[in-house]
């Protein structure tokens, strides 16, 4: 054999044994290599598709009904993205105006007690306290509503709003605070707050609280007019000051509700449209945004009269622990 076909051989075998070990590491690592590309590429076209099939409803083109219908079929509703604009000197007149003009037709619906007139002014009572924009997620719809506080004037009282951005209707208003106490207490029979907490204080009042069901005057408040609905009618709701309302549209049956809530301010009344899962909405808006906000029970409420509940820690007690202290106070 010559020397020249003595290199060529040694060299068939090198790089026959190169392209051993090439096919093994090919045969050890593509396998790993391919299947992490794969998972990786499949995990984000997942992604990507989940995000793409989602269809979103476009709440714009939606009339009044169609809202209140989405809020109303929603397992869950809650803030779903909150924007830190202060609106002071963009839009406040404008906003202003919307609200006092809403809220004047709930007043005359019979749904919020209306502040004592102030004969030297006839201006807004009411002054504007902080106002956000949010966006309130309802199943795959996103309704864009203002939350906002006013703050009467000359006076310890608050009026919350929950205002659509785009339609004119408020999905939720509530008063607390001295004249909304006065209000409660005339529902019940006395002549302002004052006698209501000596009342308390006696436990004289314990059993108006439980016999007020259909004597908070239903028949005077026209929960239809400011909605749009073509009429409605009243349910018990279980619970002093608080009434369940089934709403006639044209298309559906809606509800809207009232309810006991506190502030910082004091105890109120409170009405919502679509659902009352608003009061958690506002709940949770009170946590973010530095007030007090949130639903409250009859009990809790005669009991703080009393003086023998902190109803700051209401949401720490449950309903049994509530019960099991109106015994301990003989609440029968």
């Amino acid at each position: 054999m010559t020397e020249r076909h003595r290199w060529k051989t040694v060299l068939q075998y090198v790089f026959g044994m190169l392209a051993l070990a090439v096919c093994t590491a090919l045969a050890i690592f593509i396998p790993g290599l391919y299947a992490t590309w794969q998972d990786e590429n499949l995990i984000h076209k997942v992604t990507l598709e989940n995000r793409e099939n989602i269809e979103f409803i476009d709440v714009h083109s939606l009339d009044l009904e169609g809202r209140l219908k989405i809020l109303q079929e929603a397992e869950s509703i809650g803030i779903a993205e909150e924007f830190n604009t202060w609106t002071y000197g963009v839009n406040e007149h404008e906003i202003e105006i919307k609200v006092e003009e809403l809220i004047e037709s709930w007043y005359e619906a019979g749904l919020l007690p209306e502040p004592p007139k102030k004969e030297t002014s006839v201006e807004l009572p009411y002054y504007m306290m902080s106002f956000s924009p949010v966006n309130i997620e309802a199943g795959h719809a996103r309704l864009p509503v203002y939350i906002g506080r006013f703050g009467l004037q000359g006076s310890e009282d608050v009026l919350t709003v929950v205002i659509d951005q785009e339609k004119e209707i408020l999905y939720y208003a509530s008063v607390s605070g001295n004249y909304a106490m006065n209000y409660m207490a005339n529902e019940l029979g006395y002549e302002n707050a004052d006698v209501l907490k000596k009342e308390c204080l006696t436990g004289d009042a314990w059993e108006r609280f439980l016999g007020t069901q259909g004597q908070t005057g239903t028949e005077e408040k026209d929960y239809a007019s400011v909605c749009g609905a073509a009429g409605a009618k009243y349910s018990e709701a279980g619970e002093a000051f608080e009434e369940n309302v089934e709403l006639e549209f044209e298309t559906f049956q809606g509800y809207a509700y009232r309810r006991i809530i506190y502030s910082e301010y004091g105890f109120g009344v409170a009405v919502m449209y679509g659902t009352e899962q608003w009061c958690d909405v506002l709940q949770n808006a009170s946590d973010w945004y530095g007030f007090q906000e949130r639903r409250c029970s009859v009990t809790t409420m005669y009991l703080t009269l009393r003086e023998e509940m902190d109803v700051v820690v209401q949401n720490e007690v449950s309903e049994k622990e509530i019960k099991a202290e109106s015994a301990n106070h003989n609440i029968h």
